[in-house]
């Protein structure tokens, strides 16, 4: 059979003993890992979407590379792709938001996030979905859970944006939106940390597309021992 093709695939290794140097992140395109002899058995394979990794997961990493010495691959993909990339044997463990269960996975609940409705300070407090036709949605460009329940909470009203912009990340959606440069739907531990918070407003979005609930996905039988010392990170 053919293989699963993905539209990109970033490894984030370290290439020291010990993990990388503070401050400094080595990411190779999939093609390269493979074609470097880098793509051990030996290597934990970890995959979760750029809005987890920009926020709940943003300051254990360099904890995840010391933990393992280096020998780990944290891989940016969307919320879908990591995990099917697990059910197909492609990855050894995701952090996801997907909640389906399986029989062939072990589940361990991490975090709850809120997604957060952000718009510039100067327009008129959001009441409604109506309120936001005036102004454009700000999406990073990959799929997002943040993006998808934005928009189908706008369809709940029958409405959509006037129009869909696309920054490169989170952080510098929340920067344009400080400018006045449209809404969008973030993290919530993302936007607190923010330089720009107290020049936005923001609400928590409704139920049920307020919560994310971010689990810990991995094969069962599968790299035991490595699963375990990941999940000590987070108090598991």
């Amino acid at each position: 059979c053919q293989p699963r093709q993905v539209s990109r695939r970033t490894f984030t290794i370290s290439l020291m003993t010990g993990g990388p140097p503070a401050g400094i992140i080595v990411t190779l395109t999939y093609t390269q890992l493979k074609g470097s002899g880098m793509a051990s058995a030996e290597i934990l394979k970890i995959g979760a979407s750029k809005e987890v990794l920009e926020s709940r997961l943003k300051t254990v990493l360099p904890k995840i590379h010391e933990t393992f010495d280096g020998q780990v691959q944290v891989i940016e993909e969307s919320d879908t792709d990591v995990l099917d990339a697990v059910m197909s044997g492609e990855l050894d463990a995701c952090f996801t938001v997907r909640g389906e269960e399986d029989d062939a996975f072990n589940r361990w609940p991490l975090f709850f996030e809120d997604i957060m409705l952000i718009y510039p300070d100067s327009h008129i407090p959001v009441e409604s979905q109506m309120d936001l036709d005036d102004v454009p949605f700000l999406v990073i460009p990959e799929k997002s859970v943040c993006k998808d329940r934005m928009l189908s909470w706008l369809s709940d009203a029958g409405q959509a944006p006037i129009g869909i912009e696309e920054a490169g990340d989170f952080l510098t959606i929340i920067r344009l939106v400080s400018e006045g440069a449209g809404f969008s739907a973030v993290p919530g531990s993302l936007f607190a940390g923010s330089p720009y918070k107290t020049e936005i407003q923001a609400d928590p979005m409704e139920e049920p597309y307020r919560t994310m609930r971010i689990d810990l996905v991995a094969r069962k039988g599968v790299r035991e021992d490595e699963i375990r010392r990941l999940l000590g990170l987070f108090g598991k």
